[in-house]
């Protein structure tokens, strides 16, 4: 990075944005990797960086800083800082509604993507409304999207609907858990017979999921057979690849 370093300091805005972008993408591999405090750092120099570009020039860089908040808002979450992951992802909302109207599909779509992840922080601080709220949000975008490009929204669609049923069984609203994981897994079971090696997993999940509610309503019988399909596709997985199906 010392190249763009030196630009930068000569003012050229391109290769400011672009120092920006790698910082970036270097808190992602740290975020991989597991070095969570170097994640945060890097995430923390883009954004500083991207906050300066977004006041000068906002129609290019905007977009760009709702990343990096979205990003350091998933590394705060996965630290359990709830606080600063929150301030993050609203920060990024604000953006991604500013930029909603005249947005490409990639910008709305990450919007739908921190509806979702905040939809989750909002689940695991005990706040239903609000997570329901944000989950509710997450799926209308994701399915308007869906009705141009199904190809590459469908799946994320399913997950919505997945994510916003795991929040509804942990709250003992059994029925309505039950109607996002049955769409869930319908899609899922659909998208598998194109390409099962990318969706086996997210079905084998469905499966499970929709177990659960039916094991919490005492319906045994369902639950038994449910996870015995989660099993059944989970266990070749495990065998193949053991590290990746933990």
């Amino acid at each position: 990075m010392s190249v763009l370093k030196a630009l930068c300091r000569n003012g050229i805005e391109a290769h400011k944005a672009e120092l920006a972008k790698s910082y970036n993408n270097l808190g992602l591999l740290y975020s991989d990797t597991e070095k969570y405090k170097k994640s945060i750092e890097m995430y923390l120099k883009a954004i500083g960086m991207m906050e300066e570009l977004c006041r000068d020039n906002p129609e290019e860089y905007c977009h760009y800083l709702g990343i990096s908040y979205s990003n350091l808002g998933v590394q705060y979450y996965v630290g359990k800082k709830y606080t600063e992951a929150t301030e993050m992802y609203e920060k990024a909302i604000a953006i991604g509604e500013a930029l909603r109207e005249n947005g490409s599909e990639k910008e709305i779509s990450e919007l739908a993507r921190v509806y979702n992840n905040i939809g989750t922080l909002y689940d695991e601080t005990a706040e239903p409304e609000k997570s329901e709220e944000a989950y509710l949000k997450s799926i209308s975008i994701r399915e308007e999207l869906a009705e141009e490009n199904p190809e590459s929204q469908i799946p994320e669609v399913a997950t919505s609907y997945m994510n916003i049923g795991l929040m509804y069984y942990h709250y003992k609203r059994l029925a309505e858990a039950e109607e996002m994981n049955k769409k869930a897994m319908a899609i899922f079971s659909d998208l598998c017979k194109h390409n099962p090696r990318a969706f086996e997993p997210e079905l084998a999940r469905s499966y499970n999921s929709l177990g659960l509610v039916y094991d919490e309503m005492g319906d045994k019988a369902k639950a038994e057979e449910l996870y015995r399909k989660s099993i059944e596709i989970r266990e070749p997985l495990v065998a193949k690849n053991p590290q990746a199906h933990r």
